[in-house]
């Protein structure tokens, strides 16, 4: 199964930018995306984060479909956070007016926007995370570094049956090369996961700051 070509969920309602970003590989796609997430003045736009999640969902089908309750659930993350742009273009071009409008009404429940940002940025640090390991342990199995990443933020035994069937770290990777896994895609790689992990961190830094990052009120 390859990954280049990034195959979007309709569910998700991606944006005209995305679907003709998808025709790219993974990691080059991700990276044309990441240069239209912020504006002028460096605030993140509500459209050009949620395009850059929706390529990033390749990298999980590559793990296979045991992992798919993962993908449903960042696809329904991305769906929630569209819908509600979508309910006022203007008001929530931008991605943090959303979560500060409800911190304001002190509506950050279950069903919020702020969870589901919340989650999906967890999301995309998993992803981030075992993608930053493949690069610094050459040698490490793929099962290795998904349980390593998984354990201690996501674990629960109902995904014990899903780690049987994550692919070898060569498959893995050719996966999301489109082909076999060379220099180049290492590279992109790497600068991706310095961007995107970067831009996560921002994401993280807001939401703790207004107390919602805390795991036990999820």
């Amino acid at each position: 199964m390859a990954a280049a070509a990034a195959t979007l969920p309709a569910e998700a309602a991606p944006t005209a930018a995305v679907e003709a970003l998808a025709q790219r590989s993974l990691f080059r796609a991700a990276l044309d995306a990441g240069a239209n997430v912020k504006d002028a003045d460096g605030n993140i736009i509500t459209d050009g984060f949620l395009d850059l999640c929706q390529l990033v969902l390749p990298l999980i089908d590559s793990f296979g479909a045991a992992f798919g309750i993962v993908r449903n659930d960042i696809s329904g993350n991305i769906e929630r956070l569209r819908a509600r742009k979508a309910s006022d273009p203007a008001r929530f071009r931008l991605l943090y007016p959303i979560v500060e409008e409800e911190v304001a009404r002190n509506d950050v429940g279950g069903s919020s926007c702020t969870k589901g940002l919340l989650w999906l940025k967890r999301a995309m640090e998993f992803m981030v995370s075992i993608l930053r390991c493949l690069q610094e342990r050459p040698s490490a199995s793929m099962s290795e570094v998904v349980y390593e990443q998984w354990h201690g933020w996501l674990a629960t035994s109902a995904f014990s049956v899903a780690f049987a069937f994550v692919p070898g770290r060569a498959t893995f990777l050719d996966r999301l090369a489109g082909g076999k896994f060379n220099e180049q895609t290492a590279a992109d790689m790497a600068q991706f996961v310095s961007q995107f992990g970067g831009l996560l961190a921002e994401v993280h830094q807001f939401l703790d700051e207004r107390g919602q990052d805390d795991p036990y009120k999820v």
